[in-house]
């Protein structure tokens, strides 16, 4: 007896199935509100902008709370870069990267914004700053060839020290192995992150609460996973070659920074003779360790590397547990409620809505963004290049 076969659901039916799911699971939000609401239940820090004509929003950042803190506490590197074909709006999405001292990279926070000028990238960096104390800046900012990006960055994070533009002197090693940059000297950080987040997205028509979960469940992960190889670096004992050298250092530093610093103990068979000259001492400039000639110079004298020795970077194996306030920013809050106490009834209303608005956001009427029908989006092929000294020559004449 022949068992007639189920009758397989259309394409269109599953569709309409996954529809009928989200829109039971918003439960009557639009996708705006949608994600402003788990945002908010889950702590996120949130900036927005809406069109006031169309209460469409038009500019978006997100950082979890628990990436702030990893970012306040690893500062030092900070990777930008846009993707696209991410999101139904057909809007640019900017993620911004860190870097831990295990290697693993962490998304600080995302920006969905419709346009890519100076007035929206200022935007997005001046909430960037705001997630760090005050005159706390990060070391390097590593940025793909955008120009409208990197003209802004100095007005944001003014042009100091502590701040190195790499695209102005082209990743030259004469020049990048003057400045601390922890082995950031390309975008290829950024990129793998980019890589990583579209497996996660895994399509180009996402509405912003479904980018908002994906984002989510990506940022948890990747916390899971820091969390883990810095406790294997404070606790995991490294066997390595090298003796007595870095017995100081297990658990103080990096199980990573300990393999470079293997690498460039090796480095010292290779130089032989030629070390003095040879050595260049670029590892305890780019990246805050001892070079091969230091290495060479303690091990040939019965000596081990001291903690004093390593950069704050390598040694921070713990990163904030709570998001402290700047000093002075508690007085100022309760000089604010003494304020609005003592005020007149509407102005407690007025600043009693517009708290309540900032703390509870998916209340506020916004719509989801309108799609962008003339998307900037990468060039297919794109013929730009650095020109040559003489062709700077010929347009000259």
């Amino acid at each position: 007896m022949r068992i007639p076969e189920k009758p397989r659901p259309a394409m269109k039916q599953s569709y309409n199935f996954g529809a009928k799911i989200r829109s039971e699971i918003r439960a009557g939000r639009n996708p705006a509100q949608h994600m402003l609401y788990f945002a908010t239940e889950a702590g996120y820090v949130q900036y927005r902008e809406v069109n006031n004509e169309t209460s469409q929003l038009t500019h978006i950042f997100m950082a979890h709370p628990e990436a702030i803190r990893m970012y306040r506490s690893y500062k030092f590197v900070v990777g930008i870069d846009s993707t696209y074909n991410t999101n139904v709006y057909k809007f640019p999405l900017v993620e911004m990267i860190g870097m831990t001292p295990t290697n693993h990279n962490f998304t600080i926070a995302y920006a969905i914004m419709e346009g890519e000028n100076k007035e929206y990238y200022v935007w997005m960096l001046e909430k960037l700053r705001s997630l760090l104390l005050d005159g706390v800046f990060p070391t390097v900012i590593v940025t793909d060839r955008e120009l409208g990006l990197m003209n802004v960055i100095p007005l944001v994070f003014p042009y100091s020290r502590n701040l190195f533009l790499i695209h102005r002197e082209k990743f030259l090693k004469l020049y990048t192995n003057t400045i601390t940059h922890y082995g950031n000297t390309s975008t290829s950080r950024v990129e793998s992150a980019h890589d990583v987040l579209k497996e996660w997205l895994h399509s180009a028509g996402l509405s912003v609460d479904t980018i908002w979960t994906r984002f989510h469940a990506l940022m948890e992960g990747q916390h899971v996973e820091i969390r883990k190889a810095l406790e294997d670096s404070r606790s995991k004992s490294r066997k390595d070659k090298f003796g007595q050298l870095f017995n100081l250092l297990k658990g103080n530093v990096s199980m990573y920074a300990l393999g470079l610093m293997g690498l460039e103990f090796d480095r010292v068979m290779e130089l032989g003779y030629r070390l003095d000259e040879g050595c260049g001492h670029a590892m305890r400039t780019t990246h805050g360790l001892p070079c091969a000639c230091d290495l060479h110079r303690l091990s040939t004298r019965g000596r081990r590397v001291h903690l004093d020795s390593i950069d704050d970077f390598w040694r921070t194996l713990v990163y904030e547990e709570h998001m402290a306030l700047p000093p002075g920013d508690e007085g100022t809050i309760e000089e604010l409620f003494t304020f609005i106490r003592n005020s007149n009834s509407p102005t407690r209303r007025r600043c009693t809505e517009a708290i309540y608005t900032e703390l509870h956001p998916e209340d506020d009427y916004v719509e989801e963004p309108a799609v962008n029908e003339n998307p900037r989006g990468r060039p297919r092929r794109s013929n730009a290049r650095n020109l040559f000294g003489f062709e700077h020559s010929r347009r000259r004449l």
